[in-house]
């Protein structure tokens, strides 16, 4: 008895801040924790990998914005292509002698294109675009709302359904096909492209509604359809084909409203008033706040936000490094340099859709600019397809020579460093895939599975067996191939 109350009296004689720790340490103990060198290693490299997934995070951006610029001016230079190359290489080919069938054959693919591109135009030039405006102006916002997402849907079905056509019809297979068929061809591919053309001509009229309304509520619903993309990508399992195609997918997403906008502001610019030809209006501050609008801004800079926000956690949670927007970069690159048809049928972009939108949007726009000379219609007509045929043609130029200076260091670059479009282990982040927020490692996963069956693959399996036999998988992805249950 005598030995138990002087051990109390000592147990009570401890500090006060000494007993706090001692039972602080006891809340903190685990009775399965070893503290042998294994176990600090795991959480040095635990710590390590966290670290680099935050840097990743911050490196996304200049990857992104690296391969949206070139896609962009890639874009840009197929698209001017067919107002400036296209009728040059028609007429040269065709009037440089007699027009035999060798050269007839040459020329299949752009005399069908063109035809095209002219008979859209003439059909869909009776559509008042001012009674459209006005009739979406009238509606509500919310009706407005479901307008935008019924368009979206449709161009992108419409979109899919114009790739499988053109691609079969503007091929030398197809002009030595019987004259039939052939013709059948060219009236689906005319019936899809007015079809096409009409639902961008609503998309960019509903947008040109949100701009120019003096409330922000359409313009916020606008926002938040961007915004909801977050949503519907960030907590999904990705593998590196699927990535590929929601980039590619973001990248079209920026050219069609580089294209929207454009169209708009020039519309905006002709309809204001006519031009006064004098240096006075050439400065007028109507133009310049026509010009440079602010709810223009804000839905470029969202839809750059949102890519980069949407990008960075896709890459955190699948573990892939941005290493991988290289290769993609890459095989853009090198479709461009080798055929444009073939980068517009990855891309999945519809040129000839866009083509003719802005040929009906800003034939009458533009017109209307020189309603204040004396010139007569035809006069106007003339010299208005001259001056805007040089002007896009010197425009080609730049981008044309700016994209071959590029494309010489993206290969010299590629060349040095001797990478390869193959995935490999080095561009994947170690550690396990999650289909989410929920971490599930390999410890948790054979007490859950019953020890004496096979445990699964997980998903980092399942993506280096995957990676093992398809190398170069990443060739042979197109915009609109199904990979993963999903098209981006």
């Amino acid at each position: 008895m005598k030995k138990k109350s002087v051990k109390v009296k000592k147990q009570s004689q401890l500090p006060q801040n000494d007993r706090f720790i001692r039972w602080l340490s006891e809340l903190d103990y685990h009775p399965l924790q070893t503290k042998d060198s294994d176990t600090k290693n795991n959480r040095n490299s635990k710590t390590d990998v966290e670290i680099e997934q935050l840097m990743n995070m911050l490196r996304i951006p200049i990857q992104i914005e690296k391969f949206m610029s070139f896609t962009l001016l890639a874009s840009l230079d197929c698209f001017l292509y067919y107002f400036t190359v296209l009728p040059i290489k028609i007429g040269v080919r065709l009037y440089s002698g007699n027009p035999t069938t060798s050269r007839l054959a040459r020329t299949y693919k752009e005399r069908v294109s063109l035809f095209l591109i002219l008979s859209v135009t003439i059909i869909i030039s009776h559509l008042d675009t001012s009674k459209v405006y006005h009739k979406i102006k009238r509606q509500s916002a919310m009706k407005l709302y479901m307008l935008f997402n019924v368009l979206e849907i449709a161009d992108k079905m419409l979109a899919t359904i114009g790739q499988s056509l053109l691609s079969v019809l503007l091929t030398k297979a197809s002009y030595r096909n019987m004259r039939a068929k052939q013709l059948s061809l060219i009236l689906l591919s005319l019936t899809y492209l007015v079809c096409h053309t009409s639902v961008l001509i609503y998309q960019t009229i509903s947008l040109n509604v949100a701009v120019n309304s003096y409330s922000n509520s359409l313009l916020t619903l606008l926002l938040s359809l961007q915004f909801a993309e977050i949503k519907s990508s960030v907590f999904k399992k990705f593998d590196k084909e699927s990535l590929f195609q929601i980039t590619m997918a973001d990248s079209m997403e920026r050219f069609k409203l580089l294209v929207l906008v454009t169209i708009i502001m020039l519309r905006n610019l002709g309809t204001s008033a006519p031009i006064q030809w004098d240096i006075t209006a050439i400065f007028d501050k109507k133009l310049l706040i026509t010009m440079v609008s602010l709810p223009i801004f804000n839905i470029f800079m969202s839809e750059i936000l949102v890519d980069w926000i949407k990008h960075a956690y896709i890459t955190k949670f699948n573990r892939i490094r941005p290493q991988i927007y290289d290769k993609y970069f890459y095989i853009m690159y090198r479709d461009h340099a080798t055929n444009q048809q073939d980068y517009q049928e990855r891309l999945g972009l519809p040129m000839l859709a866009y083509v003719t939108l802005s040929i009906v949007m800003l034939r009458s726009s533009l017109f209307y600019l020189f309603e204040s000379t004396q010139w007569s219609k035809l006069t106007i007509s003339v010299v208005l397809s001259l001056v805007w045929f040089v002007t896009l043609l010197s425009l080609r130029q730049v981008t044309h020579r700016t994209l071959l200076k590029w494309g010489v260091h993206i290969q010299s670059e590629w060349d040095l460093h001797r990478y390869s479009t193959v995935v490999t282990a080095v561009d994947y982040v170690p550690g396990p895939v999650v289909d989410g927020i929920g971490k599930m490692d390999h410890p948790a996963r054979k007490i859950i599975h019953d020890p004496e069956t096979t445990i699964p693959p997980d998903n980092t399996e399942k993506r280096n067996d995957r990676d093992l036999h398809k190398p170069d998988s990443l060739s042979s992805i197109t915009r609109y191939t199904m990979v993963s249950k999903a098209i981006w």
